[in-house]
């Protein structure tokens, strides 16, 4: 191989690894809205077999009209370091990193709702595979609750 053949190679392949290089947490803005992943937050509020679910974390009086992506810079800094911060959805976070999902926060008038679930891009394809990580907290961050839905 020639060294202008090795030159034109790596040329080629330069933009691949740039675009492929992890971005950290903390320095996405807030996350994006998605359909697929609103739909997520409603199914919680409104499924009869997660009525007990809603009990345990004071959502029976949440609606589906209260829920909205979290845009304040404030509360999504706040998310972000719950995340960072504990290993195990630090860990979570981190491994789906150049994958189809990314990382969602959803709110109502007491309660956040964080999750993984897949990008907007892919809002018209149907989800497969197993249950995943439901993260339910108050909005003061003071207790989580997990559910894998």
């Amino acid at each position: 191989m020639t060294n202008n053949t090795l030159y034109f190679i790596v040329l080629q392949l330069l933009p691949i690894f740039a675009f492929a290089q992890r971005i950290p947490i903390e320095d996405n803005p807030c996350p994006t809205a998605s359909i697929s992943a609103k739909f997520r937050v409603e199914l919680f509020l409104t499924v009869p077999d997660r009525q007990s679910l809603r009990q345990e974390t004071d959502a029976l009086n949440e609606t589906v009209e209260q829920i909205t992506t979290v845009t304040d810079q404030q509360s999504c800094s706040a998310l972000k370091d719950l995340i960072i911060n504990n290993e195990k959805y630090h860990q979570i976070n981190q491994s789906l990193v150049g994958s189809d999902k990314q990382l969602y926060f959803y709110q109502t008038n007491k309660l956040y709702y964080v999750f993984w679930s897949k990008k907007p891009a892919f809002d018209g394809i149907p989800r497969t595979g197993g249950k995943s990580l439901f993260l339910v907290i108050k909005k003061d961050l003071s207790q989580v609750w997990e559910y894998y839905l």
